[in-house]
Order: C-alpha cells, then structure tokens, then sequence
C-alpha cells in the first residue's frame, strides 16, 4: 500500500482513510507492506504503535520523509513525481507482492516504469476525490486543477483497477478515463465503536437546534458562504447555536454569543463528546470525495445538511438536505429547513442516519475488497 501519509503523522480524509484501510487489511489475516511518508522521519515501532494489537503483526511499515523540492509553478508535481520514484526503488528491491494498492499520486513512477519493476502484478489506484475535476473555490484554484488532470488521467489509464467512493466520482472517472470496465466502486466506512444505539439519540431540553462543522479553514471547505448564510441567519432566527471544531485560526472565527470553537480535537473520545451535543451536521465543502466527519455524524444520531458534491449523495437520503452547490443562499436556506422542523420530523432524520451508516461498515468493505483483488490476481495469473 502506498501512501502519501497516514493519521496522525499527516492530517486530511485521504490519509484518515489510507490508516484505516490498513488496519483494517491487517487485522483481517492478510500481509501489509505499507509505505508512507511525513515531514519527519518516523520509526516503525512508532507507527504500529497506532495500530491495534491484532493489526501489529501483519504490518510491515516503510516511512520516508516528504518535502517540496522547491517552490516555483508546479512544484507540488515535482515533488509527488520525486517520492513517487522513492517509493518505487524501495519497492523494486523487496518481495513480489501480489496487489499494489496506490493513494493519489505515489504510484506515478511505477506505473510509468512498471516495465523495471521485477515482477508482475496488479496495481490499484485511488485518487478519493477526484477534486481536479471538480469545482474550485477561486482562479488560483481553477489553474491548479487542470496543471493535475493530465498527469491523474495517466496513471488511471495505466492501472488495473481504479477504485471509486460511487456517486459523482464514479460519473468523472468514467468521463474521464473512457473505460469503465477497470472502475471498482468501493465505498469508505465506519468503525462500529463510532456507532450509537437508536435510543441514544441526544435530545436538548430546549427547542433550540445545535449545528456543527468539523474541518479545517481550508478554502475548499465552504466556510466563507456558511459564514455569510449565518450573518442571515441572525436576524431570522435565535433558535440555534453553532459549534466549530478544527483548526480556524482566531481571525477566522465569527465573533457571535451562538457560534462555539472548540479548535482542533485530536481525543476521539472527546470529538465524540462535543459531536454528541449536536442535533446536525453541516458540510459546505466545494469539492469531497467522501468525507468522513459525515459518516462520523450519522453513526452518533446527527442529521446531515450537505454539498451534493463527490459521493456525499450517497450518504444522504431521508436523513438531511442536499443541496446543489454551496451557496450562501442555499445554506441558509437548508438551516431554515431544519429549524422548522418539528422534534419528532428532526428525530426521524437522526434515526434515519443511524439506520443508513450502519450499512457502512468495514466487514463489508474488506470483504468487497478481498473477493475483487483476488478476482483480478486470478485474471493476472
């Protein structure tokens, strides 16, 4: 498996969910080789310290140390392209593995070069969201996009397999790959520790609504047009209060009596405390793949109001709102929604999350995953 960082070491979905998998991979019996890289150098013990003890022994963890070559146009290319080719030479010189699984950009030079590579195997890619082919939040980002596109289009062409979350990132990689027979839909899930019983739904003792956003202050995560639907909502509503959690820096905080910080939370306990005292989440995003903090909401009892971007549509049914593009006018509108809700409408939605993510759970991923790489192996051979 090779990564471009895991949690803790390096924060953000992609990563969050490359730990997870390879957890999950482990614990279920089968030999991991996981390469993955930070901006220091960490020791092996130190990362399988992360994992837990039914993991540990089938893990085998290279780390690298990941810097920008430079800082002139196109340096983040240069840089992916450099520790791809890392990755690469590490991997040449170690045992034939049977499934290469590639995160984002780190199996550029193998796929390039896989002529060199002294075996032959089947290579997987995953690029999550696919966030070059969808809307950005401003030109910069825009130009950003399209300098990726060609290189993303390459290396999917070259694999055997790319893997997507469903919903509209499948839509994309058909478009733009052009052969859909190679796309393997495989959704992310959930550890059921994170998961409530129904009648654990938290219920406030006042009609008031508590929404919540779990994030950082990232451009592409919507919060300027939130902020601008909840100077709105001010003088239409005092029925709600809202709770941030991640690292928005002070200068980027709305200063209103409703609107709780509680900055970055790494104690997933605690996380689970503050998500537990809220009623809905909120996801803004311009462009996800499929996010995590959503899947996270659901399996505590939150309603879900969201962007229908990436795979976030099949998150959402009768338990939140989906709207079409993060605008403030329609964020605004959707928190009104869920202020006119009655308790009992508002229950049903967070009963309804509770029901729908527990088909998100990682036997049934795994499994999916087993029963696909060893249809491919058997093509290979």
């Amino acid at each position: 498996m090779l990564t471009d960082g895991i949690t803790p070491y390096v924060m953000g979905g992609m990563q969050k969910h490359s730990f997870l998998f390879s957890e999950q991979i482990a614990a279920r019996g089968h030999d991991v080789t996981l390469f993955h890289c930070a901006p220091d150098m960490i020791e092996e013990d130190e990362v399988l310290s992360q994992y837990t003890p039914g993991a540990r022994p089938n893990l085998k963890v290279y780390s690298f140390v990941y810097s920008e070559i430079d800082s002139l146009p196109g340096h983040y290319l240069r840089s992916q392209k450099s520790i791809s080719k890392r990755y690469f030479e590490k991997l040449n010189s170690l045992q034939p593995f049977d499934f290469i699984f590639t995160k984002g950009f780190m199996g550029w030079y193998l796929l390039e070069n896989r002529h060199l590579l002294r075996y032959n195997t089947c290579i997987g890619v995953k690029f999550h969201g696919m966030n070059m082919f969808q809307r950005q939040a401003d030109l910069k980002g825009e130009i950003q996009k399209y300098m990726l596109r060609y290189p993303v289009r390459r290396i999917m062409y070259k694999a055997d397999l790319v893997f997507s979350y469903g919903g509209c990132i499948t839509s994309i990689i058909e478009r733009e790959l052009k052969k859909g027979d190679k796309i393997v839909e495989l959704p992310t899930a959930i550890d059921q520790s994170w998961v409530i019983n129904d009648d654990e739904i938290w219920e406030s003792n006042d009609d008031r609504v508590n929404f919540l956003f779990i994030g950082r202050y990232d451009r592409v995560k919507g919060l300027p047009e939130l902020y601008k639907a909840l100077e709105q909502l001010k003088s239409k509503s005092e029925n709600w209060t809202f709770h941030f959690v991640g690292p928005i820096p002070d200068n980027k905080r709305l200063e209103y009596p409703r609107c709780i910080y509680h900055g970055a939370i790494q104690d997933e306990n605690q996380l689970k405390g503050i998500i537990d005292q809220c009623d809905v989440l909120v996801n803004t995003s311009i462009s996800e793949g499929m996010p995590n903090v959503i899947l996270e909401a659901m399996a505590r009892g939150l309603a879900v109001l969201a962007t229908n971007v990436g795979a976030t549509s099949m998150l959402i049914d009768k338990n939140g709102i989906l709207i079409e593009r993060n605008s403030p006018n329609l964020i605004l509108n959707g928190l009104l929604r869920f202020l006119k809700l009655t308790k009992q409408e508002l229950y049903k939605m967070q009963l309804d999350s509770l029901h729908h993510v527990r088909q998100f759970n990682w036997d049934n991923i795994i499994s999916d995953f087993e029963r696909i790489v060893s249809s491919e192996i058997a093509l290979k051979n």
